[in-house]
């Protein structure tokens, strides 16, 4: 079969098309991912705030789970949560999610 030189444009076109948008699209994707780790790295930070200012006495024993956490419901519900808990309880919030 014989490809005319439009019809190698076209393809090079939709080549290229088809490149410009699955690279936005990655990049839209990343972008996303990239703002979640950061919120959930932020939640992390402020946990272990918490913890330091309300929990002293227990900040070695959870700080390497708040680390560990993936989630930011949990992170989230920790930081509301555990100024009204006792260090008893708040170990054992964060110790029960692993």
């Amino acid at each position: 079969m014989i490809e005319s030189s439009v019809w190698r444009a076209a393809v090079a076109e939709g080549e290229a098309k088809g490149r410009i948008e699955g690279e936005a699209k990655g990049r839209v994707e990343g972008e996303a991912k990239g703002r979640a780790e950061g919120e959930i790295g932020e939640d992390r930070l402020l946990c272990v705030e918490m913890i330091r200012q309300y929990h002293p006495a227990v900040l070695d024993a959870v700080h390497h789970r708040i680390r560990a956490c993936n989630d930011a419901a949990r992170l989230r519900s920790w930081i509301l949560h555990g100024p009204r808990m006792s260090d008893d309880e708040i170990v054992r919030a964060i110790s029960a999610s692993q």
